[in-house]
């Protein structure tokens, strides 16, 4: 039976004979490559070349970068838009690895050194760029995850023979980065009162998110991902297992205990689809819209009345972002900036750290709850970490009552 057309095979294409010119002939992606004289060790090295050059086994999507004349030296932004195109091609474009992570980095040093081509750019611009991430405040670990994208991009560049790779090689000699100054990465807990404050801002579904969190502490990705069918609801303690979670691709499994306090929230959200998210911006936006009927003043025969509204198209659940910024806006509704501060750029962000406070804030005050109620390896494990140490180094605050309680006692 004929191949179908367009259709590809296991195998590569055959060597053949072209009768009318007594060539040897290869058809790789519908087009014919000349080998030379029929038979001849010239015409089957030629075969082997065309071969490896032009018809890619499946999960190949390189192919020979030949340069052209009159394109010029490579540039900074020729090296970009190559690992934009990798990345995109790898992570999807709605993907926050693109659009938090890789794009930013790419934007910045295109828009700092794009113009010049890649052989300008050595270990002095490469550090340059460096420090200039920390001067904004990173710490070591971001500042090195950024870097670290502009070492692949030039990487990529020598894969696809666009550089050479001693432009590589002189990036890669630079070495670790220099932290003029090491901050303290910490999370701090946040206080129960301004918590429950901030949620009778937010909607009914956002607010049982917030106390979902806080009693099983998630992360904010695990919790806006989470489904019926995911959690095993056969025993007295539920276990929730994400589909994917932060440290997966290291080979660790993560398993969360639900008690009978977040057991209670979950119970209205898992009559639904199994396959469906629990909590849903489109429900949040309805109850939204309910609150704001229900505070209405003005009477419903006068003022403006009720109109069709646009259909409104929502993502399927939450990320880690959109849940972020709706407590942040709810924490400023619950703690308006005063007045006097507003034009006050220092005094505005100190007032935000005291009342403004981040999803992650509540996995430390699960994390300080189960170490002072039981230990620091039962923390660790309801977070999910593989090492103790970053339990105790970025979570777990120590337990500080029980050395005043023993000084009461014995000092």
């Amino acid at each position: 039976m004929a191949r179908r057309s367009g259709s590809r095979g296991r195998s590569a294409p055959k060597y053949r004979l072209h009768k009318k010119t007594n060539q040897a002939v290869v058809t790789v992606n519908g087009s014919d490559f000349y080998l030379g004289k029929y038979d001849s060790p010239k015409s089957h090295q030629r075969y082997k070349q065309v071969i490896a050059d032009h018809w890619n086994p499946p999960g190949a999507n390189l192919k020979p970068t030949v340069p052209k004349a009159n394109d010029g030296p490579t540039t900074i932004t020729n090296l970009a838009v190559e690992f934009a195109k990798k990345t995109i091609a790898k992570h999807s474009k709605e993907s926050n690895e693109w659009k938090y992570q890789v794009k930013p980095v790419l934007k910045e040093i295109r828009e700092t050194y794009g113009h010049l081509s890649a052989s300008e750019f050595g270990p002095i611009r490469f550090e340059n760029f460096r420090q200039t991430l920390v001067s904004r405040g990173l710490c070591r670990q971001v500042v090195r995850r950024k870097s670290t994208y502009v070492v692949q991009m030039f990487r990529l560049g020598v894969k696809l023979e666009l550089i050479k790779p001693e432009l590589l090689q002189r990036l890669l000699a630079v070495g670790p980065v220099e932290m003029t100054q090491q901050l303290k990465k910490k999370r701090w807990s946040v206080d129960l009162d301004l918590v429950k404050a901030t949620q009778a801002e937010l909607t009914p579904v956002l607010a049982d998110m917030v106390e979902v969190q806080r009693l099983i502490g998630a992360r904010p990705t695990e919790l806006c991902k989470m489904r019926p069918v995911d959690i095993d609801r056969t025993g007295e303690i539920w276990i929730y297992s994400p589909t994917s979670h932060k440290t997966q691709h290291h080979g660790h499994s993560r398993r969360i205990s639900i008690g009978p306090k977040a057991q209670a929230v979950l119970k209205r959200y898992l009559l639904r689809d199994p396959q469906a998210f629990c909590f849903t911006p489109s429900e949040a936006f309805n109850q939204h819209l309910e609150r704001r009927k229900e505070s209405r003043v003005t009477p419903h025969n006068e003022g403006n009345r009720p109109k069709q509204r646009k259909q409104t198209t929502f993502k399927p659940c939450y990320d880690q972002n959109s849940y972020r910024r709706a407590i942040e806006r709810a924490c400023l509704r619950a703690n308006p900036i005063p007045e006097d501060i507003k034009d006050d750029d220092a005094k505005v962000k100190e007032w935000k750290s005291k009342y403004v406070w981040k999803p992650n804030q509540l996995r430390k005050s699960a994390a300080t709850e189960a170490r002072k109620t039981m230990d620091l390896e039962t923390a660790q494990l309801v977070l999910g970490h593989a090492s103790k140490r970053t339990t105790e180094r970025f979570y777990a605050e120590l337990d500080n009552e029980r050395a005043i309680e023993f000084a009461r006692k014995h000092g």
